[in-house]
């Protein structure tokens, strides 16, 4: 039973984010949090009301949304996904999350991973990313993060981004978004020791990533791209797809397939959108930065 709370409610935007040895965050919201869900296994002693109960592990996941401002944060963000491609595959970069929630909390997220991130630009809005992290255990002897502490900064736009590639042109361009997902999987294990107690996680591992995104462009795509994407079957390099920011920011995918482009006309504007994928050749990584 939750105790009183003295005094006004805690407004939401008292609170803070910090990742790993990184500044505190600029998020707009952060949902990582602890969860066990409960079951009631039937059974057939004729029982009217649930009379039996069982817990699953516990789960520690959620998405740190942030508007991408300049001075290197977000290459910062990015290297967490950095894998041991030429090894065992896994994660080599956990981190601790800490989240204040007012000041009267603050949580501590251990040995974190990313399970998924996105980043997106729309034209005419802000450059905006969110991470999906996986923990293992929490504790809450963290004390006040206080503001982040790093002054005044500019949100990154659309007119920051730049976009290259064979036959892809940023002019062309009204929406870019990319994804990678490595497929993350929670290990359980009978230990009881201190800092894992039987129902939090053993360890976390990763599985194959997959880096995927799409292009919106204004009017049907080029030609070239279509010819990209009719050549997939036996061409399955469509060379690097390179974003770039004003401040610095350098994002490569690479050997690039492009899908058939969905064209939608509709009054106004006739709109392409093309889906593309990623790829990596042994001992090497699909996504560079």
């Amino acid at each position: 039973m939750a105790g009183s709370t003295p005094g006004p409610a805690t407004m939401g935007f008292i609170g803070a984010i910090k990742i790993g040895n990184l500044s505190t965050v600029r998020a707009t919201r952060g949902s990582l949090t602890a969860k066990q869900a409960i079951s009631h296994p039937d059974v057939i002693d004729g029982g009217v009301d649930w009379t039996l109960y069982q817990l699953a592990g516990i789960e520690i996941d959620g998405d740190v949304e942030i508007p991408v401002v300049g001075g290197g944060f977000p290459a910062q963000l990015l290297a967490l996904l950095t894998r041991n491609v030429t090894g065992d595959g896994q994660m080599t970069n956990p981190t601790d999350i800490q989240i204040g929630y007012g000041k009267q909390l603050v949580r501590i997220f251990k040995d974190c991973y990313i399970n998924t991130i996105e980043m997106r630009a729309t034209a005419g809005e802000r450059l905006d990313a969110t991470a999906n992290f996986w923990g293992t255990r929490f504790d809450t002897s963290g004390g006040s993060l206080g503001n982040s502490g790093d002054g005044v900064k500019r949100v990154l736009s659309w007119a920051d981004i730049s976009i290259s590639g064979p036959s892809v042109v940023s002019c062309d361009i009204r929406a870019f978004s990319f994804t990678v997902n490595n497929n993350l999987s929670r290990n359980y294990t009978f230990c009881n020791k201190p800092g894992i107690e039987g129902f939090f996680p053993n360890n976390i591992s990763a599985g194959k990533r997959n880096v995927s995104g799409n292009i919106e462009f204004q009017g049907p795509a080029p030609t070239e791209d279509l010819a990209f994407a009719n050549s997939n079957t036996t061409s399955p390099n469509g060379g690097t797809l390179t974003v770039a920011t004003t401040d610095g920011l350098s994002v490569a995918f690479k050997n690039i397939t492009y899908e058939f482009q969905n064209i939608e006309a509709q009054p106004g504007l006739i709109t392409s959108t093309v889906n593309w994928y990623a790829h990596a050749p042994a001992g090497d990584e699909a996504i560079v930065f």
